[in-house]
């Protein structure tokens, strides 16, 4: 397949997406000094279902980006994960919004000033 034969999976999108986000608010937590988080937590945290951060979590600790011995139990970010975040982080730049430019300000469309015609 070449690329232009290649289309855009939204749902595989997303899915990475929302492993990062998940990943780099583990990491966050982890720098705040709290170490290890419950999915409970990490669900509440991000607005999550606690389903969706458990299977967000198994994926990321089967890639060994987090570590996770199954419900119940905390989540810790691993260094792989940490490695990720802070060296190759910074290719999701999709996830950040433009700043706008400052927009022109436009012309009136009316003259304020008006003009006298004479008649006659």
């Amino acid at each position: 397949m070449n690329d232009s034969e290649r289309t855009w999976d939204f749902a595989a999108e997303e899915r990475e997406r929302g492993s990062f986000i998940l990943l780099q608010h583990v990491y966050s937590l982890a720098c705040e000094g709290q170490g290890v988080v419950a999915v409970g937590k990490l669900a509440s945290d991000l607005g999550l279902p606690v389903g969706s951060a458990v299977q967000v979590v198994a994926h990321l600790t089967y890639a060994d980006f987090l570590t996770w011995d199954g419900t119940g139990r905390p989540v810790g970010i691993t260094e792989k994960g940490v490695e990720y975040i802070e060296r190759l982080g910074h290719r999701r730049r999709a996830l950040q919004l433009p700043v706008p430019e400052a927009a022109p300000e436009p012309e009136p469309v009316f003259n304020q000033q008006t003009e006298s015609h004479s008649t006659g």
